[in-house]
């Protein structure tokens, strides 16, 4: 099999969509500029091997996404190895879109989605599960089902046949110094496959930083790969014991330029920014990024996400199976493939072997650097305290800067105004229910849901006051746990609203 490259300046930089017809030994690959294309591979992102090996595939730390010829009658499409984004494919009739854009692979294939269809969140946040355990497929409006696929490599034959593979994971985890050693090794592998020089586009760090643990600890470990610069949000989310969440004394101490921005200066924009958050299926709750998007094109933007998860000293889910707290950092896609960086969320480096790094979390070495309270990540106060960051600058409390849009009905108080506008106006004329029976069962399975809740807090409640360990059992599905308001198809308006990006620069494409 051999790729056929069709490059266009007008795609989103780093997005592609390849189309394998039945038989046929030539992959069609649309890509947007910065999209890197050679004759046995494309991709877009960096790994933890060398970029001139060509063979993202063999990385333990994948960050981005494409494909590789796989001997002479195969493709590897390649997934990254966190579970924050994904790839996509469609088959229709005799022909297979693969992407790494779901409104992409939509504009590609001309399939849309199920406007009566309500459950397009529920369904695509299924990555909080785990790799092994997330929803595979989400409905369209014509019957067909669109495919996804998380921390795995894709094998297509020229029969369209796709059957899986598992990614190389690293060893285990030994001591604090081991994992510091090997973790500081894959940040320099990954900065230098981005930066090198045989790259038609090359990336530089970016760091966040925020008062929390995680994202400082990121950015000293971006820092020493040679990073000059971070962002912040001055303010948290209201609803946390402290408001302050800037990061600028941190930075000051590592020696970073800060830029500081307000979390909800999005509202103030004019280009319905949620959209392309939104379109990704997963809240939206980053377009609290969307206001520092110049400092964003052709970076490694460094950031603590899954560090809750990974780092804590205090967890009830200890695992093998990449599993996440909350949603946070996948509604990146689209707006990451639209202005052009590599998102390294630094944490999911290893967790696979997360039993070991939670070893190291509550070994006797780590008791200097331990709390003792709830929230308490010894791991990256050890880091950030040997270099001299005060042990009160940091880690004090639990706070969040995101905003997520899609649990909620306060839309018109959340959302820039021409955007609210825009979405309200997109939204009415959808019917909530396809008839009365939809209507009828959705209400019952409603009220069992909550019946069940309810049920499991008296269990719960019991087994703690008899001392005995119960982990929560929901016998109905969690896209029950709320009404069909407006908010359920904002899934639905941000796609709507991003296809545009796809749908014109492909009417020209000599693969359509």
């Amino acid at each position: 099999m051999r790729f056929s490259f069709q490059r266009h300046d007008e795609l989103p930089r780093l997005a592609w969509c390849a189309r394998l017809e039945r038989g046929s030994p030539v992959v069609r690959v649309d890509h947007g500029p910065w999209v890197e294309t050679h004759a046995a591979y494309f991709f877009e992102g960096a790994w933890n091997r060398g970029f001139a090996e060509g063979r993202p595939s063999l990385a333990t730390v994948c960050l981005g996404s494409g494909a590789e010829l796989a001997g002479s009658d195969e493709i590897r499409f390649v997934a990254p190895t966190h579970m924050l984004e994904r790839v996509h494919a469609i088959e229709v009739s005799d022909t297979l879109w693969v992407s790494n854009s779901l409104v992409f692979l939509l504009a590609a294939s001309g399939e849309e989605l199920d406007e009566h269809y309500p459950f397009y969140h529920f369904d695509l946040m299924t990555n909080m599960r785990g790799y092994r355990r997330y929803l595979p497929s989400v409905r369209l409006k014509s019957g067909r089902e669109l495919r996804v696929f998380f921390h795995t490599n894709v094998l297509v034959g020229s029969n369209l046949q796709m059957r899986t593979e598992d990614k190389p994971i690293p060893d285990n985890f030994g001591d604090y110094s081991d994992y510091m050693v090997r973790l500081r090794r894959v940040v320099s592998e990954v900065t230098a496959n981005a930066a090198d020089r045989a790259r038609q586009r090359q990336y530089t760090p970016l760091a966040t930083i925020s008062s929390g643990y995680d994202s400082p600890a990121c950015a000293l470990l971006a820092k020493e790969v040679g990073c000059t610069e971070a962002v912040t949000f001055g303010q948290a989310r209201s609803g946390y014991a402290e408001d302050d969440d800037s990061g600028r004394e941190i930075a000051d101490v590592l020696g970073l330029n800060v830029h500081e921005f307000d979390r909800t200066s999005y509202r103030s924009l004019e280009t319905l920014p949620e959209a392309e958050f939104l379109a990704y299926g997963a809240g939206g709750e980053e377009v609290v990024f969307s206001p520092m998007e110049k400092l964003l094109p052709g970076r490694v933007l460094f950031t603590g996400y899954l560090g809750d998860a990974v780092w804590n000293r205090v967890s009830g889910r200890v695992n093998t199976e990449l599993l996440m707290l909350y949603p946070g950092g996948s509604s990146l896609g689209e707006f990451r493939l639209r202005t052009g960086f590599i998102h390294f969320p630094v944490p999911t480096a290893g967790y696979i072997r997360h039993p070991s790094v939670y070893a190291i979390s509550n070994s006797a070495e780590m008791k200097p650097w331990a709390l003792g309270n709830d929230y308490d990540r010894p791991i990256p106060r050890r880091l950030l305290e040997e270099v001299g960051v005060p042990r009160a600058a940091f880690g004090r409390t639990k706070k969040a800067i995101t905003q997520p849009l899609w649990n909620t009905e306060a839309l018109r108080e959340i959302m820039a105004p021409r955007s609210y506008g825009d979405f309200a106006e997109f939204v009415t004329p959808l019917d909530r229910f396809t008839g009365p029976m939809d209507a009828v069962r959705f209400r019952l399975m409603r009220g069992l849901y909550e019946t069940n809740l309810r049920v499991n807090w008296r269990l719960m409640r019991v087994a703690r006051a008899l001392g005995v360990r119960m982990t929560e059992t929901p016998l109905i599905d969690e896209r029950y746990s709320r009404d069909r308001g407006p908010s359920s198809y904002t899934f639905h308006w941000g796609v709507a609203r991003t296809l545009p990006r796809y749908a014109q620069p492909l009417r020209g494409s000599p693969h359509n």
